[in-house]
Formats: C-alpha cells, structure tokens, sequence
C-alpha cells in the first residue's frame, strides 16, 4: 500500500522490498486506488486472502471466472 505508486515502483525494482529483491523483473500488473487508508488496508488483506487463480481472474479482468471462483464449493453447481 503506498500514497506514491510510482516511488513504491522503483523502489521494488531497487531492491528496496524484503520480497521483491530476490525477483530480478518488476512489473505492476494491477492496482487499486482507494480514498481512505483503512479501505484500502481491508482491500489489500482481502487480496493477499485470495487463491492464485482467483487473482490471476482479476488481473485480468475476466470477472466472470472471477464470480465463478468466488462461489463456495456447494454454490459452484447452482
């Protein structure tokens, strides 16, 4: 989460990121932009919660295998 996503940027692909360092390529695939820092906080822990696939749909844009994957197990047939 950042107020500058343009430093946060560079500063990952600096090495500046405890987690991004070991990765040798940077590139921002998806962000939100939000008004209050606690929506975005409860954005942001809301993501890190998400399966892989599940962000994958979001990144790129395919919300109806978004809705799909957001459905429980016992709702996936209905």
């Amino acid at each position: 989460m950042t107020d500058n996503i343009e430093r946060r940027l560079a500063q990952h692909r600096a090495g500046q990121s405890f987690y991004t360092k070991q990765f040798e390529d940077i590139n921002l695939v998806y962000f939100e932009c939000h008004t209050k820092k606690g929506d975005a906080e409860k954005r942001e822990l809301q993501l890190k919660g998400w399966s892989i696939a599940k962000k994958k749909a979001l990144i790129g844009g395919n919300i109806k295998e978004l809705k799909k994957l957001s459905k429980g197990p016992e709702r996936a047939e209905v």
